[in-house]
């Protein structure tokens, strides 16, 4: 069956795109909705991030290597999720998943609406959803930020296609303070709009480093920073469990 929108009927248009809908609401709930069910979540990596902020608020260290749970964001994450800790948990694990779900879809339909890689017909846009819909359980299922730093990505190239800077470089901004690669997004469309992009980036991240001392004594900030930047250069996820590596070549090779 193809979904060739030339080839398509109304009806059958209709039909990806409602069952595009329907799976996707079937993922929100299941996803999301469960955590304001389940006392305790397993399969979920919300912990991690409440009790940073645990530790944001009595001052200890953010980034200890060898721990169960090791925090491995920016010092402004940590700060990020006090207000979701202060809630009833599963009211705060709901709002995380919420907030990666609609960021992570909202960049799909934002790129699919400025036409990106290039205009889509509805039943084609109905296909892409339910392509990544599969690829996309296992982050969402866990909690982590992968949906929120790819949704934030697709934010910020759509943004730059109509124009809109400044969102382009906070969506950036966002991406970069979980996980630093995406600056290398970043950098890249600086290179391809210099004069209109990288003095609004430099600007947003600037007000990301510095946000964090407002939020905490300034020599707590300095050393968690510089706690960070020794965990980044040191973390070797090969020395744990082989459940936690990286699903890389390197951990091919070591295995077979």
């Amino acid at each position: 069956m193809t979904l060739d929108h030339e080839s398509q009927t109304p009806s059958s248009t209709h039909f990806w795109v409602n069952l595009a809908i329907v799976l996707w609401a079937l993922a929100f709930i299941l996803l999301c909705g469960r955590s304001l069910v389940l006392k305790i979540d397993h399969h979920s990596v919300y912990p991690v991030f409440t009790g940073a902020a645990a530790n944001w608020l009595q001052g200890k260290p953010l980034y200890t290597v060898g721990s169960t749970e090791e925090f491995r964001y920016s010092p402004l994450v940590a700060a990020f999720f006090i207000p979701l800790r202060e809630m009833q948990p599963r009211l705060g694990q709901f709002l995380w998943r919420s907030m990666n779900f609609i960021v992570y879809v909202g960049g799909l339909l934002y790129c699919c609406k400025v036409g990106l890689p290039r205009i889509l017909a509805r039943n084609q846009r109905a296909a892409l959803f339910l392509l990544v819909l599969p690829l996309s359980i296992g982050s969402l299922n866990n909690a982590q930020s992968n949906p929120l730093v790819i949704g934030l990505l697709l934010i910020a190239v759509a943004a730059v296609m109509q124009e809109f800077w400044m969102l382009s470089a906070i969506a950036i901004t966002l991406a970069t303070l979980f996980k630093l690669y995406p600056i290398v997004l970043g950098l890249l469309l600086i290179l391809v709009y210099p004069k209109k992009l990288s003095w609004r980036l430099i600007v947003c991240l600037a007000a990301g480093a510095l946000l964090p001392f407002a939020l905490q004594h300034w020599q707590y900030v300095i050393d968690q920073y510089r706690d960070w930047a020794h965990y980044l250069l040191t973390e070797d996820r090969q020395r744990g469990p082989k459940s936690d590596w990286y699903r890389d070549f390197r951990a091919v090779w070591r295995i077979y």
